[in-house]
């Protein structure tokens, strides 16, 4: 874990970002997708997608997957974790840095299931390419909510998961996300 001490340029800019009118949460912790000492702010109440590490921009949901990997597959670095349409931020940067064995994937309509393209490769969850028994960990962040055929996604998540491998997914609840978007403040 890394502690950015007060008198860092990066520390004095999260004040600044901080202090400023319209912040309605912060609270101070570790981050477990940067491991940085942090205050953590939100400036909209929708903490979903607003509730943010101000070093390495995470959200919630990458937050809990890095701790939730910490707690039960510890030894992820060391293993062949596949990772299904990874963002550049928080907990994705992460995993590419310190996974030996990560792949990460993308859907690419013009190029075959299996290719490359800069190093992400080309895969349908729906239909993997990779090998039977293959990867030790999957992780999806907001994917399955996408996905055409979710019931086969999970046939061939297990298909390719080595024994004792895990998959870790997150995913929204459409019909809750859907509720909460159109119900406004009462009045």
């Amino acid at each position: 874990m890394r502690i950015l001490p007060a008198t860092s340029s990066l520390f004095s800019r999260a004040l600044r970002y901080l202090n400023r009118p319209g912040v309605i949460f912060r609270n101070r912790g570790i981050c477990p997708t940067c491991e940085n000492s942090v205050v953590f702010s939100a400036r909209n109440a929708w903490f979903r997608d607003h509730y943010l590490c101000p070093c390495c921009g995470s959200k919630p949901r990458e937050r809990a997957l890095m701790r939730t990997l910490e707690l039960f597959f510890p030894d992820w670095p060391s293993r062949i974790l596949h990772e299904s349409s990874p963002i550049k931020r928080g907990a994705s940067i992460r995993l590419s840095r310190q996974c030996k064995h990560y792949v990460p994937s993308q859907l690419f309509s013009d190029i075959p299931l299996g290719a490359e393209r800069n190093n992400v490769r080309c895969e349908n969850l729906e239909c993997l390419t990779f090998a039977d028994e293959s990867i030790d960990l999957h992780v999806t962040q907001d994917v399955m909510e996408h996905v055409l055929k979710p019931d086969q996604v999970f046939r061939e998540i297990a298909r390719t998961l080595k024994p004792g491998g895990r998959s870790c997914i997150h995913s929204t609840d459409r019909q809750q996300t859907q509720t909460i978007t159109n119900t406004g403040p009462s009045r």
